[in-house]
C-alpha cells in the first residue's frame, strides 16, 4: 500500500493523517499517547483526520506537529505542492492566496524566503529575528572552537612556527566568532532584544 505524501495531501487531516503514517504512526491512539496529555484526545484527532474538525487550536496543533516530528508549516500547508495556496478554512484572502513557499516564510518568520514584508516595520523584526537566529549559530560555534582549542593546545605545544600553527588558525577563528557576537548583540540590544537566555547556555 502506498502511503500518501504528507507534503502534498490537501487537507489538514489528510496532512496529518499522512505524516503519521510515513512516521509510521499506526493509529490516532498511538499518537495521542505521545503527545501524552489531554489537548488532542483520541477522539479528536479521528475528528481532524477525517475532516470533521478543523479548527485546531495552536497548542493543539503545535503538540501534534512534535509529536510527529514535523514542521508546523508541513500541516498547515501543501508546502510540497508549490502551485497550490493554503487550504485552511477560515483564512484571511491575504493568507489563502500565498503559494505555499509564501506560506512558509511568513509563518516561519523567515527574511530571506519567498515573502516578502509589507512595511517597514515588518522586515525590521523579520532582520532582528534573523540576526537573533544568527546570535545563537555564533554562540555554538564560539563554544565548539573552545572545546577544539583546547584539544589543538594540547597537541601543538612544541610547534615553533607560530604562524602556521593549528592552534592559531583556530584562534584567529574564535577572535572573529568574538567580534562578531558582540556586533549582533549590540544591534539586537539596539532594538530591545534581550539576550540573556541565549547567553545563559554557555555557562
Amino acid at each position: 500500500m502506498c502511503v500518501a505524501d504528507y507534503r502534498t495531501e490537501r487537507t489538514l487531516g489528510g496532512r496529518i493523517q499522512a505524516a503519521r503514517k510515513a512516521r509510521g504512526i499506526k493509529s490516532t491512539r498511538e499518537l495521542a499517547e505521545l503527545i501524552g496529555n489531554d489537548t488532542v484526545s483520541i477522539n479528536i484527532l479521528q475528528n481532524i483526520e477525517s475532516g470533521r474538525m478543523t479548527n485546531l487550536s495552536a497548542t493543539q496543533l503545535l503538540n501534534i506537529a512534535y509529536a510527529l516530528k514535523v514542521a508546523p508549516s508541513f500541516l498547515l500547508a501543501p508546502i510540497g505542492d508549490a502551485a497550490g495556496g493554503s487550504d485552511l478554512p477560515g483564512l484571511s484572502s491575504g493568507l489563502a492566496a500565498m503559494r505555499p513557499t509564501e506560506f512558509d516564510g511568513w509563518l516561519s518568520g523567515s527574511d530571506s524566503g519567498a515573502y516578502r514584508p509589507s512595511n517597514a516595520a515588518e522586515l525590521a523584526e523579520r532582520t532582528e529575528l534573523a540576526a537573533f537566529r544568527e546570535l545563537d549559530g555564533l554562540l555554538r560555534e564560539r563554544r565548539r572552537l573552545r572545546v577544539l582549542r583546547g584539544e589543538v593546545t594540547s597537541i601543538d605545544t612544541s610547534a615553533t612556527h607560530l604562524e602556521d600553527t593549528e592552534w592559531n588558525r583556530v584562534d584567529r577563528r574564535l577572535s572573529a566568532v568574538e567580534s562578531e557576537i558582540d556586533e549582533t548583540r549590540r544591534y539586537l540590544a539596539s532594538a530591545g532584544w534581550g539576550t540573556e537566555s541565549l547567553l545563559g547556555q554557555e555557562e
